[in-house]
């Protein structure tokens, strides 16, 4: 080994050691040296002491030394009321913390849902669209065998099923124009023969 690392060695000793600064002052142990007496404890038991303390010294009629234990318990007093108001805090802090949690995983929840019903209804429409599909085809086939079969039937329906429309009726206007005009030049070409 070499010299200066045993040094260091025993000066390493204390430093990952957590200091008691901080933390919570309520549970902290605190030694008091008041006039006459050494008290010992966390804020409230030294508190607690002192105005024993106080009241013992007021009752026999030593009121400076009283006052001197109030003031002592006072400032411990001061330190509980400050270690309470720390703890409110962090648990305010807290209830604050679970309740944006609980909005969080509620949002999540939400979203998860309205995921699903996008989905559920995407399903929906691509379903509808395949029926809709094998719907048109199966028009289709039965319009096939509708031909295969004859038109003999398609053309005694024809005048009930075939909506009118304007193209139609003026092909139907002009064809008779036309056989009446093929019919003449018929009757032209026999009787020059």
């Amino acid at each position: 080994m070499r010299q200066g690392q045993h040094y260091n060695k025993n000066r390493s000793r204390g430093r990952n050691r957590r200091s008691n600064n901080g933390g919570n002052p309520a549970n902290k142990v605190y030694d008091s040296n008041g006039p006459d007496v050494r008290v010992r404890g966390n804020a409230q038991t030294v508190a607690d002491k002192y105005l024993q303390l106080a009241r013992d010294a007021h009752s026999g009629g030593e009121w400076v030394k009283a006052e001197s234990y109030y003031q002592h318990a006072e400032h411990y007093l001061r330190i509980v009321a400050a270690a309470q108001a720390l703890r409110e805090q962090k648990q305010a802090e807290r209830e604050k913390q679970q309740e944006e949690r609980a909005r969080q995983q509620a949002e999540r929840a939400k979203a998860k849902e309205e995921k699903a019903a996008r989905e559920r209804k995407t399903r929906e429409n691509s379903a509808d669209s395949e029926n809709d599909a094998e719907g048109e085809e199966a028009k289709r086939d039965e319009t096939a065998q509708a031909c295969e079969n004859g038109s003999a039937s398609k053309d005694e329906n024809r005048e009930d099923d075939k909506p009118i429309s304007v193209k139609s009726e003026a092909e139907a206007v002009e064809k008779p124009a036309v056989e009446a005009m093929v019919e003449t030049i018929e009757e032209v070409a026999d009787s020059a023969s």
